[in-house]
């Protein structure tokens, strides 16, 4: 067996595994719960793997599932409703591989600034190693908890501007048989003790070549190093004190060095990124928020939301491709370019697969996908996923009315009002019926919320908006 995937519905666990490694999500907890070695079998977790901003929050998180030959994978998202920030991660496996690949990204669905801090965190039985790789980010060690922290200019709290993503990487890395771990890279492991120096590596690698730094002079010796063999190697005949080594593949790349030394801490201050909730409206200020490169994409994404309001598909298009062309990891931009173009019958094949790429979980492509499919064949396990959660449908149901898609954020309202019913959705329906001139219809959703379970209050400004008309009209109970 080289990669598989399996889920137990009644445990509401998600499973891949390669070689290696066997690696369980749950969407309940919202996080990784399981790592199974499987050259020894036994669990390698005490309390999972933990991702910011789940961590602080009380929703549901979704998991999926995708595997191809080159790797499995397991999804997990989940939106921070008050901050608007919805974060994905992908823990991977692969083939041959005895590591796992983890990306965390966190969005900024809104238009103000919020405060962020995306970090990896994991609770390990064992030893364990995780490495960060390719964003900036710095390794932590807090009450037996190992992680990696997405930094900034120096700082681990910084401020993520709108439509803005945030993404850190890791890789864990461990062994069996190695009683600790004394030096590490993405790649390998090593534990230097007894005049010995123990390797693992992720992958097999024969042929490689250990370079070794005694009292200035360096010695070398080729080794074969792998993820079930250990390779040992023994100091005990140099001629001195080890003062470092280093572990060269075949074509001479380091792949792990005992002299690396974590970044410098240098905290560099950075202007304040402005918000554009007050001015979301404003056609001129956003024009010139076009020039502030912190909200540029975003400014022409509200654009665009502008030109949709006003039905002028063609301008609203070329705005999202503005947007795109600053900020293309923002999946909203490649979900509206759609929906504009399919407005104008010209479809691109590649708008939707980059939202779906970027944000697989995202309410907006879940909703997307319902609204557009045929009356006969709805894709009910999309939105069975959210339970009778009404955060998802109302956040679907905002950036709908901002887009001023008036029809299709009432059909999905009531679609909401059938899942989740909930005071806030009658009410916004009823503020939908009195835009359209409907009052007794709206005064029949006004009746059926006086007796709607009261869950969420309303905060996003559609919601707001919406409310401040009923009431300018009926008298709430």
């Amino acid at each position: 067996m080289r990669l598989s995937t399996s889920r137990d519905a009644d445990a509401g666990t998600w499973t891949i595994e390669n070689e290696f490694l066997r690696i369980s999500a749950s969407a309940g907890r919202g996080r990784i719960v399981s790592l199974v070695d499987k050259r020894d079998g036994k669990e390698k977790l005490q309390q999972g793997i933990g991702f910011w901003p789940a961590e602080e929050l009380e929703s549901t998180a979704l998991v999926a599932q995708q595997a191809d030959d080159e790797q499995a994978c397991l999804i997990l998202s989940g939106t921070d409703w008050d901050r608007r920030l919805t974060w994905h991660a992908w823990v991977s496996l692969a083939p041959g591989v005895a590591s796992v690949a983890v990306r965390l990204s966190v969005f900024n669905r809104g238009l103000s600034p919020a405060e962020c801090s995306p970090h990896i965190c994991v609770w390990p039985a064992g030893p364990m190693v995780v490495c960060p790789v390719r964003h900036a980010a710095e390794a932590f060690d807090v009450n037996g908890a190992l992680g990696v922290v997405g930094s900034t200019f120096g700082k681990r709290e910084w401020q993520l501007g709108p439509h803005q993503t945030a993404t850190v990487e890791a890789r864990i890395l461990l062994h069996p048989d190695l009683e600790r771990i004394d030096h590490a890279s993405e790649h390998a492991i090593a534990m230097m003790a007894n005049d010995e120096l123990t390797i693992a590596t992720a992958e097999a690698r024969p042929n490689h070549l250990l370079l070794v730094g005694v009292e200035g002079r360096t010695f070398d010796v080729k080794v074969d190093a792998g993820p079930t063999e250990l390779s040992v190697t023994s100091l005990a005949s140099l001629p001195g004190e080890i003062e470092a080594f280093q572990l060269r593949d075949n074509r001479g790349k380091v792949i792990l060095d005992s002299r690396a030394e974590e970044p410098g801490r240098e905290v560099v201050d950075v202007a304040p990124i402005p918000s554009l909730e007050a001015v979301v409206d404003d056609r001129a200020a956003l024009m010139s928020a076009e020039r502030l490169p912190s909200v540029a994409s975003a400014a022409a994404f509200a654009l665009g939301l502008q030109a949709m309001r006003r039905l002028r598909w063609s301008e609203a298009a070329e705005r999202f491709e503005d947007a795109a062309i600053l900020r293309g990891d923002d999946p909203l931009i490649w979900w509206a370019k759609n929906w504009c173009l399919r407005q104008l019958n010209e479809d691109n094949e590649h708008d939707l697969p980059n939202a779906h790429y970027l944000a697989p979980l995202d309410p907006v492509l879940r909703a997307d996908a319902y609204l557009s499919a045929p009356e006969d064949a709805k894709p009910e396990p999309l939105l069975d996923a959210w339970g009778a959660d009404p955060q998802p449908f109302l956040e679907v149901a905002d950036l709908l009315h901002d887009a001023g898609l008036i029809e299709a954020r009432a059909r999905w309202l009531e679609e909401a009002r059938r899942r989740a019913p909930c005071k806030l959705i009658e009410l916004l329906l009823a503020a939908a019926h009195l835009e359209q001139g409907r009052e007794l219809a709206a005064s029949e959703h006004v009746r059926f919320s006086a007796t709607a379970p009261d869950l969420v209050e309303a905060r996003r400004r559609s919601e707001v908006e919406g409310l401040a008309k009923v009431r300018a009209r009926f008298t709430l109970g």
